[in-house]
């Protein structure tokens, strides 16, 4: 007996609704990691700015003289008015590099600098000799073990010793006169108008310096009070609470134990829930069998419309925000595709092979309606959306039919970091997945009539391979695929021949073209011979400067000849390259990456820290971290699923490895490997990750009923 998917999240709500402590606990904990995430991803930006800053063997005290000038000439001097959730908190040390503040914010700052580069600091107040008010602050940092200095990012002031060293607060508590001293120097030395020569001393006077403000209420009197008599003027000294300075961090441990105290709270107030066998008594009529809800096809199309939706709402809502330009290949697919429109001819003025023709036929096409990039890009993610139904529909035909299968296969798709961030970039991927996908659903489905199901499999891969030449491996799968259902063998082999032969004739128009007007020899694209020598030749593996290579200055045609007679001459001196390549190219495609994000945005954490003033908002970090974070679970989720494909579904496990395995083949043994050219593998992965997660799920449903059955509220079916 099976229980549907759609008694799950009513389970949840009323698991959720009947222990109250349980939901605000989860809530809670859901508040906390995320200030916890976020403070992580800021901390960890503004380690890589400051690493760009101080040199790793430079002095910890030039390490804190250059952070501090660099902090007072780097922002406006005005209070910064962002803030992190609570607007009594202020802003957070990135928000302040990015846009500055006054002297407390810009403690803020340079504190938080100096803690990522492993220099304790703390903010000190200065109080007004006339109001007793706080008035200024500066900072207090320890370059050396028991030595410390003060230094003022406002007006880019330090205070060294005659002997010396550096003045500490205690220091210029006892004496104020040198600060004064400092400052009038400061004064003198200054260009007008720097801010030091509008330094007010009596304002802000070090009289009475403290990092912690000790008449601030009556518990910081008590404090005080109580720890004057062990440390004596040490108290002055001691630094200011981390979360004080960390609004994101204080959330965190606000939420923390807000939930737990709430929860305390319902746990003493709040009657217990009812017992467990008594719910179960109330809710038996979920699973009886006579009653079961049945997983309809309107009720899977419904969810279906529901996935597609948020699928499409994630990548508009990406494209909105990142408005990516086209750079690198995308930019040469818009180039053609203009070309095209204006004179006709795939290539201007010379004709062209090293892009297969139909992506940039297709941007031609939308460009007869708008040349806008915004145009083009809103008809990339329609393609990235659409994969969404592609991998829904393939994950059908291969689970021959389980519907709540392919709704979590197309869910995964719908959102999968790498594919949400990639959506709106000019790239070929886009159309290819979607005619290799919509290849194999042909492939795999029922006959249609007398050769017109290979014909329609044969033909769609060849256009595929027509936007990416890669597709050319996927032929014998498909013309397999094609076949399997057949139950003689003479008529598979018919199948397979008649796929084959279509897949041929689609490709054919433009192999003729290019040995017209390219020339002989030349194949579906001019790349093909560069991209073998990239991956096989004694000097380096993976993309580089062609300048850098044999092929640098050579036109196209003849640095595809040239770079295919190199590769195989390597080959055959070293065949031993072979095999060390292929486990180099494996682990460049399959390892994590964050190509969606760097094409979409520009930005890369590998390409070394972005700029101090100009890098990207943390948030970025964040959400590479998630991208990372799913493909490992993808890639785990969908190697349990395709696995267990092959012991419930074989023909449809035998064309998805097999998508997989040339898959391999192609972009580690025989081309070079990078985490971009794994797109339709993911795709894959996703069917697979579903049917592993409906897996789980049905054993989850088995085993509530065993349990039910144990208790005697449910006769065994």
């Amino acid at each position: 007996m099976r229980i549907p998917l759609l008694q799950h999240p009513i389970r949840v709500w009323r698991t959720l609704s009947a222990h109250p402590c349980l939901t605000v606990l989860l809530t809670a904990g859901a508040a906390g990691v995320f200030c916890f995430a976020w403070d992580m991803q800021e901390q960890r930006a503004i380690g890589r700015a400051t690493r760009c800053l101080v040199a790793p063997d430079q002095p910890a005290d030039l390490k804190v003289l250059a952070l501090t000038e660099w902090v007072y000439a780097s922002s406006r001097s005005t209070r910064n008015e962002r803030y992190f959730l609570l607007p009594g908190m202020r802003a957070t040390a990135w928000q302040i590099l990015v846009e500055g503040g006054d002297c407390a914010d810009k403690a803020r700052l340079l504190v938080a600098m100096l803690a990522s580069i492993g220099i304790p600091a703390s903010p000190v107040m200065l109080f007004d000799s006339a109001t007793g008010r706080a008035s200024h602050t500066v900072v207090e940092a320890e370059y050396a073990p028991g030595l410390r200095m003060v230094v003022d990012p406002s007006f880019n002031l330090d205070f060294p010793r005659i002997g010396g060293g550096y003045h500490d607060v205690l220091s210029l508590r006892a004496d104020p006169h040198a600060a004064e001293d400092r400052v009038r120097q400061a004064r003198a030395r200054a260009p007008w108008p720097a801010k030091v020569i509008f330094y007010r001393m009596g304002a802000a006077g070090y009289g009475n310096a403290s990092a912690i403000h000790w008449n601030r209420n009556f518990f910081t009197r008590l404090v005080f009070a109580t720890l004057h008599p062990f440390l004596s003027d040490g108290v002055f000294q001691l630094r200011r609470p981390a979360l004080a300075e960390n609004p994101a961090q204080l959330c965190g441990v606000l939420a923390l134990l807000a939930g737990a105290v709430l929860a305390i709270v319902l746990r003493l107030v709040l009657r217990q829930p009812a017992a467990r066998a008594v719910r179960m008594r109330r809710e038996i009529v979920l699973f009886k069998p006579e009653c079961e809800v049945p997983w309809v096809r309107g009720a899977a199309r419904s969810r279906f419309a529901w996935v597609l939706a948020g699928g499409l709402a994630l990548r508009l809502a990406w494209m909105a925000w990142v408005q990516p330009a086209p750079v690198s290949d995308f930019l040469h697919y818009q180039v053609l595709a203009e070309k095209l429109l204006d004179h006709h001819q795939f290539g201007f003025p010379a004709p062209t092979a090293f892009h297969p023709p139909l992506f940039p036929a297709f941007l031609a096409g939308v460009m007869l309606i708008s040349r806008s990039t915004a145009a083009l890009t809103l008809a990339c993610v329609a393609l990235s959306t659409l994969l969404i139904a592609v991998v829904h529909k393939l994950a059908l035909r291969a689970t021959r039919g389980d519907s709540r299968a392919a709704i979590i296969a197309a869910t995964l798709c719908a959102a999968n970091p790498a594919f949400v961030f990639f959506s709106p970039v000019l790239a070929s991927e886009h159309l290819f997945a979607v005619l290799v996908g919509a290849s194999l659903i042909i492939a795999t489905g029922e006959s249609t009539g007398a050769g017109v199901k290979p014909v329609l499999a044969g033909a769609l891969l060849g256009l595929a391979a027509l936007t990416l030449s890669e597709a050319v491996f996927y032929a014998p799968v498909v013309a397999a695929a094609v076949g399997m259902g057949e139950l003689r063998l003479r008529k598979r082999v018919g199948c397979a021949a008649i796929c084959g032969l279509a897949f041929v004739l689609t490709l054919a128009p433009w192999l003729l073209r290019n040995r017209m007007m390219v020339g002989e020899g030349v194949g579906l694209t001019t790349a093909g011979g560069i991209h073998l020598y990239l991956a096989h030749n004694p000097d380096g593996y993976g993309w580089r400067n062609l300048n850098e290579t044999p092929l640098g200055g050579l036109d196209t045609a003849t640095a595809h000849h040239v770079g295919a007679r190199l590769a195989f001459d390597h080959i055959g001196n070293d065949p031993e390259h072979l095999l060390r390549n292929f486990v180099t190219g494996l682990v460049a495609l399959l390892r994590p990456a964050n190509y969606g994000l760097f094409w979409s945005t520009g930005w890369s954490p590998g390409a070394g820290a972005p700029p101090p003033r100009t890098g990207y908002p943390p948030v970025l970090y964040l959400l590479l971290s998630v991208g990372v974070v799913f493909y490992a679970a993808l890639a785990l989720l969908g190697t349990i699923g395709l696995w267990r494909l092959r012991e419930q579904h074989v023909a449809g496990w035998r064309v998805l490895v097999g998508i997989l395995i040339m898959h391999v083949l192609c972009y580690a043994g025989v081309f070079w490997g990078s985490g971009r050219y794994r797109y339709f593998m993911e795709a894959i992965l996703c069917a697979g990750g579903g049917v592993a997660l409906d897996a789980a799920l049905r054993h989850a449903s088995r085993r509530d009923v065993r349990r039910i059955e144990r208790v005697g509220l449910l006769a065994p079916a």
